[in-house]
């Protein structure tokens, strides 16, 4: 279980999408996204299109530019890479274990409480149907 670091682009590649993030950022939906006003609601961002668009490659520069959109400084980010095609449908463990990882790569007591129930159930993994009982708080 755990987020997969982000790969670094060729040079090329990155500036090319780096001014295509730059234009995006500009949009209206992308400000209402990635506020930090705390009155936005929608934190969810659902990207579809057609295979080799790079919508995935623009996404993971997004995501690396989100520590420098926060005045704070402290960005907690949680994300899941879908790839549909060959893929089982209708089966969210995946993304639900990516999300899970996410949270507690950012929330460090969360993951004490985890690994304090898997020690308690000594069991390694958690993929059973009622595993997430586990991880309740």
């Amino acid at each position: 279980m755990g987020q997969q670091p982000i790969p670094e682009l060729d040079s090329d590649k990155h500036t090319i999408l780096e001014f295509l993030y730059g234009w995006a950022r500009k949009l209206q939906a992308h400000k209402d996204l990635f506020s930090w006003d705390g009155e936005s609601r929608c934190r969810i961002l659902w990207v579809g299109g057609t295979v080799g668009t790079e919508k995935t490659t623009l996404l993971q520069i997004a995501i690396q530019q989100l520590p420098r959109n926060n005045p704070e400084g402290a960005t907690n980010v949680t994300y899941f890479f879908c790839n549909t095609p060959g893929g089982p449908l209708g089966n969210a463990s995946p993304a639900l274990k990516s999300l899970i990882s996410g949270v507690l790569l950012a929330q460090p007591e969360l993951r004490d409480r985890l690994l304090s129930g898997a020690g308690e159930t000594k069991r390694r993994d958690f993929d059973g149907p009622r595993d997430f009982t586990v991880a309740h708080v």
